[in-house]
This record gives C-alpha cells, structure tokens and sequence, in this order.
C-alpha cells in the first residue's frame, strides 16, 4: 500500500491507495464507449481520475482531471482524458471495440449480479444503436423497450423482467465466447 499526497483547490489530501481493487481500465472503457454513444461523458471522466488516484495512479494528467472544477467541459476534459489514459497504460480503443467490450463488461455484471439490470440494459441498448443494431444484442435492445410497458396486455412483472435480462446477458456472452467471470 502506498500513501499519495496531492493538493486539490488549496487542500492538501492524502489518498492511502488500496491494492488496485478498482478496475481502472473497465471504467475508463465503459466511460469511452458512452462517449461513442453519443452520452455526455464530462463528469464521468473526472470521476474516474479520482477512482485512478484511489489506486494509486497519480500521473500529472490524472492529478490535473481529478482537480478539474465542475461544470467542465469536453473540448478541454478530453484532452487530459487521454493524456490520463496513456500514462496508466489504457488504450484508447477503436468505437466498435469499445461499445462492444463495455456491452459484454455490462452484460457480465448483470450475470453476476453486480448492476442494476434495468440501468444496465439502457446503457447496453444504447451501445446497440450505436452499432447499428447488432443480431446478438438485439434480445437486450428489445429488453429495454419492454420497460416502457408497465401495463396492459403485454405487462411484465420486475422480477420476471429482471430474469429475463440476465437470461439475454448470458446469451450475449455466449454467443461472444466470454463468460461472467
């Protein structure tokens, strides 16, 4: 464990790094490819430089986007952004490859049962759009629609919702040759 002092606005903090239990690479895939997807992504790239310094990364580049003052913007966050990504060592990946690794890092969470399934199935929808609809994200694209339907003729009860969305989950990883582990 390795103790990491920086100052932020004026304060001086002390960050005692844990052993990288934070998967700084996952994130910053999931916060590349919702910026793919067209999703604001300002926030979430600040916040993952924080999470980066919680695991002990504290490169000038993440050090300048944890300290950023919100409202930030894109045209500048960006920029640190990557400049972040390449000093912990992530690549910044083409946008197929992006959306579909944060889809099946999701659908995998949904497996085991460490995200909201109804959250989870909209970002993954989402990334289904962006990539023109792909055959074996369809199940999970037509999954979100259904959470429109709260009653009437075709009305499905959460629980009955949820299972199915772990189902489609296991199938999309299947059919990519991954598993939830």
């Amino acid at each position: 464990m390795r103790l990491s002092g920086f100052l932020l606005h004026g304060l001086v903090l002390t960050i005692a790094a844990m052993p990288y239990h934070v998967d700084v690479e996952r994130e910053a895939r999931r916060i590349i490819a919702d910026d793919y997807a067209g999703r604001s992504v300002t926030d979430d790239a600040i916040r993952w430089a924080v999470l980066a310094l919680e695991a002990g990364f504290d490169s000038p580049n993440v050090l300048m986007l944890a300290a950023s003052e919100r409202p930030a913007n894109w045209f500048e966050t960006e920029r640190y952004f990557r400049a972040a990504l390449a000093e912990v060592g992530v690549p910044w990946p083409d946008r197929n490859t992006a959306l579909r690794a944060a889809a099946l890092d999701m659908a995998a969470a949904i497996v085991r049962g460490e995200a909201e399934p109804k959250r989870t199935v909209q970002r993954i929808s989402r990334f289904a759009v962006a990539l023109d609809y792909p055959s074996d994200m369809m199940e999970l694209y037509c999954l979100e629609d259904d959470l429109d339907i709260q009653y009437g003729f075709n009305a499905v009860t959460p629980e009955r919702w949820e299972a199915a969305a772990r189902s489609a989950s296991e199938r999309l990883l299947a059919s990519a040759g991954a598993s939830a582990v």
